[in-house]
């Protein structure tokens, strides 16, 4: 069964405070059949490759083995001169470790492919939607981003909530480079809404399990018909 979710928005870590809110984020995939999820996070690493993705073959968790989709991360590099194949940005601490085994709880027989942004340059923000949003668009492939506030305050919350409402881009680049509303993973977080305004997706935040969940930007999916 096809889905009609294209893009999830996930925590980077996955803790005590926000695992059942996520659990039940990836429980609506349970039945849907993707070919490939392509998982996007923000990595602090000092690189002349802006959006370095890993040269391995598979992902291996405890849960077993899923293996890259070549073609796709081809397709990426042959689109942009930004993306590379490269490890440089590879490490266990990745975000995509956390989230794979809760894929693999709710999905078989899919692929993926690890894409780490190393550069907030707003013009990299940008070459990443627009290639997610160009070569993604006709396949059946799942987006995941990794982002969240730095913090839980609810007025840094209230300002996310109002220009991701009003799908006001601009406002959110505005929002998170002044330092306004401090997140991680703000270069995927903003590329990822930028993908979905591409798609004219409908964006739904779930609500809160217990006090506080809600205020973390990445428990979200967009979907559309």
């Amino acid at each position: 069964m096809k889905s009609a979710i294209r893009i999830l928005f996930v925590p980077n870590s996955i803790t005590d405070r926000n695992r059942e809110q996520v659990i039940r984020l990836y429980s609506k995939l349970s039945g849907a059949n993707y070919d490939t999820v392509v998982f996007a996070e923000s990595r602090a690493e000092q690189s002349s490759k802006k959006i370095p993705m890993p040269a391995i073959d598979e992902f291996v968790t405890p849960k077993g083995a899923i293996p890259v989709n070549d073609l796709l991360r081809n397709d990426f590099c042959d689109e942009d001169d930004d993306f590379y194949i490269d490890d440089v940005a590879l490490g266990s601490d990745m975000a995509i470790y956390q989230h794979l085994p809760l894929l693999q709880d709710v999905m078989s027989d899919f692929s993926v492919v690890s894409v780490p942004i190393c550069d907030a340059d707003p013009a990299i923000v940008r070459e990443f939607s627009y290639v997610m949003s160009e070569i993604m668009g006709g396949r059946n492939a799942l987006l995941v981003v990794a982002s969240e506030l730095e913090s839980s305050h609810k007025e840094s919350w209230a300002l996310l909530k109002e220009q991701i409402d009003a799908k006001n881009i601009s406002n959110l680049f505005n929002l998170v480079n002044s330092g306004a509303v401090e997140m991680t993973g703000s270069e995927v977080f903003i590329g990822g809404m930028l993908v979905a305004n591409a798609w004219d997706l409908d964006i739904e935040f779930l609500p809160a399990s217990q006090a506080g969940e809600s205020l973390n930007t990445g428990v979200a999916f967009a979907s559309g018909l």
